[in-house]
């Protein structure tokens, strides 16, 4: 099997991380987590979602069925997280996406 230098290959799905400062993993979950889960569950192309809430960070792994359009279905679950916003606490800091469309040598390349 050859070896490829600087693969690329694409990520199936989206990550989501949104801070609430000063939060408990219980608060960061019920206002937090749920909210953004409620949210993202509408969307079709969603295969799977896990969560983590921890004191002051909320983490969705979010993955898309298979022979979906991966752009298009990462496109909808952040058109669903601005919709989700205006319900997040006030103190919640703006949701980020760590890694979405390709990776290459362990480097993100957002879209």
């Amino acid at each position: 099997m050859d070896k490829q230098e600087d693969p690329e290959f694409l990520v199936n799905g989206v990550a989501i991380l949104t801070t609430y400062p000063g939060a408990g993993s219980e608060k960061v979950e019920q206002l937090v987590t749920n909210v953004l889960e409620k949210k993202i569950k509408t969307v079709s192309e969603v295969q799977n979602m896990e969560s983590f809430s921890l004191p002051n960070v909320s983490t969705l792994f979010v993955t898309f069925k298979e022979g979906n359009n991966l752009e298009k279905a990462q496109q909808k679950v952040k058109e669903q997280v601005d919709q989700a916003k205006r319900f997040l606490p006030e103190d919640a800091m703006e949701p980020r996406f760590p890694y979405s469309r390709r990776t290459k040598r362990g480097k993100t390349l957002d879209f």
